[in-house]
């Protein structure tokens, strides 16, 4: 599947979640660029995508930092 480039002006960071059993242990994703917590998750992190975006995943959700407008995309 390839996703249609974002054609505004704001960071992608993209962030590949692992597929193993989800743990007991709730994680929180900060936002790379201000720190603010994006996002909580129950499994591992597998890749972390800082500079521009990945174009070959699966289902991604793409969540907008409420402070520094940077976009996330999990996956």
């Amino acid at each position: 599947m390839t996703l249609n480039k974002r054609n505004d002006d704001k960071k992608v960071v993209t962030v590949i979640l692992g597929n193993k059993e989800p743990t007991d242990e709730l994680k929180e994703l900060h936002c790379s660029t201000c720190g603010r917590i994006v996002c909580q998750y129950y499994t591992e992190s597998r890749i972390i995508i800082v500079i521009g975006e990945m174009r070959e995943v699966s289902r991604p959700i793409d969540i907008q930092c409420s402070r520094c407008n940077t976009i996330h995309r999990i996956a």
